[in-house]
């Protein structure tokens, strides 16, 4: 009778023991990562971070790239895609080619917009953390990105992998792109500089 009580009592705190939330971010599914230190927003349509915030920072101000934000600012409406803040351009980057886009492959690979299941997601001492895996049908690659965070910390720990399922050998494109913007990047008050030689700067 007591050691199945002590059973019970251990799976009832294994069932209650946090794990990310799930919320809306701007209208799109997303995963709530949070400690004592910083929440981070991770949207489940391709996996991209699009808002993290210091928890105490009065004015919750991200640094990432919120398109949908900067279009209600400006009075405009803009749905949310699989491009904002910081996301993964696999397997590609930039626009396709025609025989790339005939395939449909769309502008920076197939990642950040197919649908990211969690593989794994729970506390285990001070670390919560959270998995996701997306299968790439047009290329036939597997992602599999894990988010990890530490109480007490305000770092943001990432590892991924990608798997390929074809039977040969063949180059790939993965770039992490992120992005910075509006209200953290202020214009008239917030310099982004980059080399003229290396890259180009928008007009805008």
């Amino acid at each position: 009778m007591v050691r199945l009580a002590l059973i019970l009592f251990a799976g009832a705190a294994l069932a209650q023991a946090p794990i990310p939330e799930k919320r809306a971010f701007e209208g799109q599914p997303a995963f709530i990562l949070a400690n004592d230190k910083l929440s981070l927003s991770i949207w489940e349509r391709g996996g991209a971070m699009v808002d993290l915030v210091l928890k105490d920072d009065p004015e919750k101000l991200s640094p990432l790239w919120n398109p949908v934000r900067l279009a209600r600012e400006l009075g405009q409406t803009r749905e949310a895609g699989g491009s904002a803040g910081h996301f993964v351009c696999v397997d590609g980057f930039g626009q396709p080619s025609p025989e790339e886009r005939t395939a449909g492959i769309p502008m920076h690979g197939e990642a950040h917009v197919e649908k990211w299941e969690v593989a794994k997601a729970a506390k285990s001492g001070a670390a919560t953390e959270i998995a996701f895996r997306a299968r790439l049908p047009i290329v036939q690659e597997i992602f599999s990105r894990t988010f990890r965070i530490v109480d007490g910390e305000n770092v943001v720990y990432m590892d991924s992998t990608l798997e390929s399922e074809l039977g040969v050998d063949r180059p790939v494109a993965w770039a992490e792109h992120t992005t910075i913007g509006s209200p953290f990047l202020a214009s008239g008050v917030a310099l982004s500089s980059v080399s003229g030689t290396r890259a180009q700067n928008r007009p805008y």
